[in-house]
């Protein structure tokens, strides 16, 4: 294996194929994007197979680099797993939940208060990372991701369904022509989100389902995360998609508004994880029903 498969190069593969983009993966691993491209373009060769389809504008993993992604994906948090298990065990009063970090920012973190008053004796911590291998380790004690419901190795409890709309500012939505249906906002700017998780809906696909294509001159505003997608809509640069809960306390203080009222719905949403066979299970479980609780607005 070891002389066939460029191991070194994974990691390139795996941040531009989670970011969707060579040019983020080099940001990240602090390499030029022509070394990302001739990474990926060697690991290509020795495997027979394009893993993404090249346009002047982007990058989509094709059918045979989503599979080789996700099978990397479980292969890195394997190895984080045993270097996980080799450092000193964690404080038992401790509870450290992990997600994404549009999930951490939007529903989490303003929410974690409640958690902390019901639970004084235990410490409560938070790792955010939209690289969900990081969500997986040993030291998590409850991940909370976005998906279709199945993970290896772990039991998943349903939290929040998906829907996704536009969303933008109220001062921004009054400087355009009245818009009424999906095709009328390929006149405003586009919020991208390029990172996040990869299977997250982007423009392309929310347009398509209404039966709009994106022109392929057009034009908008690339952001590597939701958090900042939704900021730059909030300070009126452009239309973004919003993830019902996620912007659901900014719609309801007037800081977005819905310039039209149509919306997607998915069988994707965010899942509460248990692992198989860990000794903290009941703790996660006695955690998990205080979030549906919180849900709930018990």
């Amino acid at each position: 294996m070891r002389s066939d498969i460029p191991l070194a190069n994974l990691p390139a593969f795996e941040a531009a194929a989670r970011h969707q983009s060579f040019a983020s993966a080099a940001d990240e691993l602090n390499l030029s994007q022509a070394a990302i491209s001739r990474q990926i373009k060697f690991l290509e060769d020795r495997l027979g197979v394009a893993l993404f389809e090249r346009s002047h504008r982007a990058v989509r993993l094709t059918a045979e680099g989503e599979q080789f992604y996700h099978t990397t994906c479980v292969a890195l948090r394997l190895i984080g797993d045993t270097v996980d298990s080799i450092r000193p065990s964690i404080d038992s009063r401790s509870m450290n939940i992990a997600t994404d970090l549009a999930f951490a920012h939007f529903w989490l973190i303003p929410r974690l208060g409640f958690l902390e008053r019901t639970n004084e004796n235990l410490n409560i911590s938070v790792t955010a990372s939209d690289v969900e291998s990081d969500c997986l380790t040993s030291s998590v004690d409850l991940p909370i991701l976005y998906g279709g419901g199945e993970w290896p190795g772990y039991e998943a409890r349903f939290l929040l369904d998906e829907e996704i709309f536009p969303v933008c500012n109220r001062a921004y939505l009054e400087s355009l022509k009245d818009p009424q249906v999906p095709a009328d906002l390929l006149h405003a700017t586009l919020l991208h989100v390029m990172g996040g998780p990869a299977i997250w809906v982007n423009w392309h696909e929310w347009l398509a389902e209404h039966r709009v294509e994106i022109p392929a001159d057009s034009t908008g505003i690339m952001l590597n995360s939701l958090p900042w997608t939704i900021q730059a809509a909030c300070n009126g640069q452009g239309i973004a998609l919003g993830w019902k809960y996620l912007c659901d306390d900014l719609l309801a203080n007037g800081t977005l508004v819905r310039p039209i009222p149509h919306s997607m719905k998915t069988n994707r949403g965010y899942y509460m994880l248990f692992r198989q066979g860990t000794s903290r299970r009941s703790e996660a479980e006695r955690i998990s029903d205080l979030i549906i609780d919180i849900r709930n607005g018990k």
